[in-house]
């Protein structure tokens, strides 16, 4: 949001606080006055009016949020095992955005979004009411977007808050990246 909205750099005091739910104390607790959380980490205080909601990072400024990593080790040693994951995870990319994304990228509940809700609620401990409200856009496809997170790359090394020289493409193990590509 620095960039987009030419907001002179180090203007805005970052701190590290290592953890969401350390993130979200830092608000609620007066030592850090903005983050970027996940929806779900951060509903129930926004429900209970303990913080408020700015925007989404998706409305503000869309960039690549996540990403799938292994060790170098793996990744030359275990061929068969990194693609049979990353055929899971794409496999699960595709149900959630049968369930929640329509073909226009937006938000739309399908005929398994209730079933997908339980699933989710099950393993993040969280009540699918709660877990609805934050639903996200997620690549379909399980595609990186090789050029943002190069964008992200060099911009955190002009801050300052990256260490040591290297090309952003030396991150990525195009055996096994499916790149998504920009208009």
């Amino acid at each position: 949001m620095e960039e987009k909205y030419r907001i002179a750099p180090g203007a805005i005091r970052k701190i590290a606080t290592q953890s969401v739910s350390n993130s979200l104390a830092a608000i609620m607790g007066g030592q850090a006055d903005f983050s970027i959380l996940s929806f779900t980490a951060v509903n129930s205080a926004i429900q209970k009016g303990e913080v408020r909601l700015l925007g989404t990072v998706g409305d503000e400024t869309p960039w690549q949020l996540g990403a799938l990593a292994t060790s170098t080790k793996t990744a030359n040693d275990r061929e068969n095992t990194v693609r049979a994951f990353l055929r899971a995870v794409h496999h699960g990319s595709r149900d959630y955005a049968d369930a929640f994304i329509g073909h226009d990228g937006r938000r739309r509940d399908g005929p398994s979004a209730p079933g997908a809700l339980a699933i989710i609620s099950k393993y993040v401990g969280q009540p699918s009411e709660q877990i609805a409200t934050g639903i996200t856009y997620a690549e379909p496809e399980g595609r990186l977007d090789v050029q943002d997170v190069g964008h992200q790359v060099e911009w955190c090394k002009s801050q300052g808050a990256v260490k040591g020289q290297f090309e952003p493409d030396s991150i990525f193990d195009m055996r096994y990246v499916v790149p998504l590509n920009r208009p």
